[in-house]
Order: C-alpha cells, then sequence, then structure tokens
C-alpha cells in the first residue's frame, strides 16, 4: 500500500507544473514571475517546482532522490512532498515583487521510501554479513523560512523545520541476511523529519 501512495504522490509532483498553472490562471495577472525552481544545497539531490496561487498562498512539491554507496554498502532513498507556503508580510509589499517573497509558514505532507545496507561482520561462511533497513512512510510537518526574490528572477531561501511520521502510516524492517532475528533498532530516529535548507533558484 505504502509503495502505491509513493509512486502516485511521485507522479503527482511530477504533473503539478502542468495542472496549477490550469487551476490558477488569475495568478499570472498577479505576478510577472509566478513560477520558481530551485535546488536545495543541504540535501544530496533536489528539485522544488513553487506556484503562486494567491497573494499570499503558494504550492510547492518536491522531489528528493539519492542512490550512492559512500557511507554504506548501499543506500537508497526517495521523498516527495506537497507543501503550502503562507506568506506574512503586508500585501503591498507582496504585490512590489515579482513573486511572494518574505517569511512564510509551511506545513507539509511528505512520503519517503528507504532502503539502507551495510557490511557489520561476518556470517556462517566467513563472509561479511548484511544489515538491511527498508522503511516506507508517509508523515507531515511544518517548516518556518524566508524567501528573497532577486534581480532578474534569481530566489534565495533558508528554511528550516521538521515532522514525523507516524508509526501507523509507516513500514519498517530491519533484517540480517543471514539472522532470523528482526530487530526494530533505531526505528524511533527514522520516525523523526528534520529540514533545514539553503536554496537558490530562478523564478519565471
Amino acid at each position: 500500500m505504502h509503495f502505491t501512495i509513493i509512486r502516485l504522490l511521485l507522479l503527482l509532483c511530477s504533473l503539478s507544473p502542468a495542472f496549477v498553472p490550469v487551476l490558477a490562471q488569475d495568478s499570472t495577472r498577479l505576478w510577472s514571475r509566478p513560477n520558481v525552481l530551485k535546488t536545495n544545497f543541504l540535501a544530496p539531490i533536489s528539485v522544488f517546482y513553487e506556484r503562486a496561487l494567491t497573494p499570499r498562498f503558494a504550492l510547492r512539491t518536491s522531489i528528493r532522490w539519492w542512490q550512492f554507496g559512500i557511507v554504506s554498502k548501499d543506500e537508497q532513498f526517495v521523498n516527495a512532498t506537497i507543501e503550502g507556503k503562507f506568506y506574512t508580510a503586508k500585501l503591498s509589499r507582496l504585490m512590489a515583487k515579482e513573486h511572494p517573497s518574505g517569511f512564510f509558514i509551511n506545513p507539509y505532507l511528505k512520503v519517503r521510501s528507504l532502503r539502507y545496507v551495510n557490511e557489520i561482520g561476518a556470517g556462517p561462511n566467513k563472509t561479511s554479513e548484511l544489515d538491511e533497513i527498508r522503511v516506507k512512510s508517509i508523515g507531515f510537518g511544518l517548516t518556518v523560512g524566508y524567501m528573497w526574490v532577486l534581480k532578474r528572477g534569481f530566489v534565495l531561501e533558508l528554511v528550516h523545520g521538521g515532522g514525523f511520521m507516524p508509526d501507523a502510516l509507516t513500514s519498517f524492517q530491519h533484517t540480517m541476511r543471514y539472522s532470523a532475528v528482526t530487530s526494530d533498532s533505531g526505528r524511533d530516529y527514522l520516525m523523526l523529519d528534520l529540514r533545514t535548507g539553503v536554496s537558490l533558484g530562478y523564478a519565471f
């Protein structure tokens, strides 16, 4: 079930740039640059798309993925979010910009798929034993931040906050390749979602 939800949300993130303008045709009359694409320099690989819908509200979707084996033998994860950004500046100041800017409050809904494999010792045949964690979860949270719209459409954003992956919406599996024992060690840590970002992008 979780895998299906993750695939649907990833599809929604990828298609939202096409559907959001249809749902918010009036926004082009409010802003000369209603769209923003940006990336978070504190995340391995990330893409954010934001669309201004009203003078104070923007909808944002994001995808972040990583598949490397630098720290462990194998690491794979995909995160996808749907976020609502509420800008708090005075309306006159917001309308003086090409895109909403200033301080904002940002509730979000997030799905995550994670796989982590590491060699931790020797198995019964004197080969390395593999420790594997698989997590599929859905969670929510809140961030706060500040966004600047610079000259010629360049965007700088700072954001910080966090959320929680409830146990009822999480599928967690931790196994040893050569062991019949299943452990939940580290599960509490994986249920937390800390978000800090320094993003640079472009409004258009």
